[in-house]
């Protein structure tokens, strides 16, 4: 009976961090890799038509992205709204180029590495366009800020 009771009270740990696990672990974000970019412009509308009738529209995106070593890839994925022209987004990538899921970042959190040195005029630049960094980035520049 002793032998019963604790088998019972393994399988109910087990199950009870199975269902944490499935509640609280990303699986789009799991093993895939950060890039980073920028939105420029707006999305380009897409509607389609649920079985019930209901109309959807989602937006999608063709833009390049740029890792924690600074590889550039361009990106497509898709929104279910029209994302701010402006914003930092930290996209997970998985199998190359297929995005899985994305989150919207400061430009702060985002690696100095994705960010690209204009070694001309001292200047960080991000999806073509310079930036100001902000002043602890800067004093720490040849540190490990933001590896």
């Amino acid at each position: 009976m002793k032998k019963f009771l604790i088998t019972i009270g393994i399988v109910f740990v087990i199950g009870a961090v199975g269902v944490f696990a499935l509640a609280k672990i990303d699986f789009n974000r799991f093993n895939a890799e950060d890039y980073y970019l920028q939105i420029t412009e707006d999305g380009v509308p897409q509607e389609y038509k649920l079985s019930d009738g209901t109309v959807m529209t989602s937006y999608s995106y063709s833009l390049e992205a740029t890792n924690a070593k600074g590889t550039t890839i361009p990106l497509e994925f898709n929104a279910q709204k029209n994302l701010r022209k402006g914003a930092y987004l930290k996209i997970y990538v998985k199998k190359g180029n297929q995005v899985s899921s994305y989150d919207e970042v400061k430009l702060e959190d985002i690696p100095l590495k994705a960010l690209k040195d204009d070694s001309d005029s001292g200047a960080y630049m991000f999806n073509t366009r310079q930036i100001e960094l902000p002043l602890m980035s800067r004093n720490n520049i040849s540190g490990n800020c933001h590896s």
